[in-house]
């Protein structure tokens, strides 16, 4: 955008009152699931957050140890994401980490255009097999960490 431009978005903070308002909210079954919807132990915030009343709710426990299979990394002094010079530096500072990597690497993005340039820059700099969210081309995300020999596996045994 030039700087004589404005953009202009508008997201509900509150769709509960919408949601209610749709034929599809008169009745039968929904099922939400994802591995952020419950916060705090609990859905209240997301029954809030779509004007959810009734309800049966169910939060599994993940199979992944994330304590001794993750490490986070924020790369210090990288520009705001929302700046393309986010997507020329990213792959540089994050260097750190996939040179140490003891396993498979993931890149968490909230722009599928960031995602598709960062891998673009890293395509052929790595010396290992890169996936991509998206990627027809390739079988199952899971099913090619495992094939590629990255990954450890994550299953334990309980008794």
């Amino acid at each position: 955008m030039g700087p004589h431009q404005r953009l202009l978005q508008a997201t509900p903070i509150e769709v509960g009152q919408i949601l209610r308002g749709m034929p599809v909210a008169e009745g039968g079954n929904r099922l939400l699931t994802s591995a952020t919807l419950a916060v705090g132990g609990g859905f209240d915030y997301i029954r809030q957050r779509l004007g959810l009343d009734s309800r049966r709710e169910s939060i599994v426990p993940s199979h992944f140890d994330y304590q001794s299979q993750v490490i986070l990394y924020v790369p210090p002094d990288l520009p705001d994401p929302r700046t393309p010079q986010f997507a020329a530096q990213a792959p540089t500072a994050s260097s750190t980490c996939w040179k140490s990597r003891a396993g498979a690497l993931s890149f968490l993005f909230t722009s599928y255009a960031q995602m598709n340039e960062i891998y673009d820059r890293l395509l052929g700099v790595l010396d290992f097999p890169m996936l991509k969210q998206g990627d027809a081309r390739s079988p199952p995300l899971e099913e090619s960490i495992r094939a590629s020999g990255s990954a450890r596996s994550s299953e334990r045994t309980t008794t």
